[in-house]
């Protein structure tokens, strides 16, 4: 069994018990290399391991990255992308603004969130030039009905900023950092137990 394929079982897994535990958890983002998106069956795959747990499409999101966009097999990877979306799966283009993609590429593949790279949020508000591409990424997505992800925010100036952009979704080190996969059930359940008693 392909590394990728076990590493889904195990997210498909985890998601599974949550839900029968009934804890709230949004969505859950796995990142999708080139070399399984040019497989034809990628899109299939997933959706059957989703169905046979019976979780819905919308608890997953696909990240990838500029370069699966680009060279080979391209028209293969748009139709593992048409496929998942039309069935629910939101796509999310990781490290906008690091790689090659141009304009042309969102309109071309049905990509529902972009998020920035974390290099222009990095000096944001002491580099004129990150924050006028922050911002006018802030605003391209907003155009296009695209949601815009900030990433690497580790502090409140950096959250406070952004919000002052538009920016209304952000991760990084300034909201939690990562945790091994054996704490998330516990986070999730305290999460749980917080907003029932609010």
């Amino acid at each position: 069994m392909r590394l990728s394929d076990r590493l889904v079982d195990a997210v498909v897994q985890d998601i599974a018990a949550w839900r029968a535990a009934g804890l709230s958890f949004g969505h859950v983002a796995i990142n999708a290399a080139l070399a399984e998106l040019r497989r034809g069956d990628f899109a299939e795959r997933l959706l059957a391991k989703l169905e046979l747990a019976r979780i819905p499409p919308e608890c997953i999101q696909v990240e990838v990255t500029e370069s699966v966009l680009l060279g080979r097999d391209v028209e293969q990877v748009e139709r593992n992308f048409i496929h998942l979306t039309q069935h629910g799966v939101k796509l999310a283009l990781d490290d906008f603004g690091t790689g090659f993609a141009s304009l042309t590429h969102l309109k071309r593949f049905p990509i529902e969130i972009i998020k920035i790279d974390r290099s222009f949020v990095r000096d944001l508000q002491v580099d004129p030039e990150d924050g006028a591409i922050v911002d006018a990424l802030i605003g391209l997505g907003r155009s296009l009905g695209i949601q815009v992800v900030a990433e690497g925010i580790e502090t409140k100036a950096q959250r406070d900023f952004l919000a002052t952009l538009g920016c209304a979704v952000g991760q990084g080190y300034l909201f939690g950092a990562a945790i091994p996969a054996g704490e998330i059930f516990a986070l999730l359940r305290r999460k749980h137990v917080d907003r029932r008693a609010a």
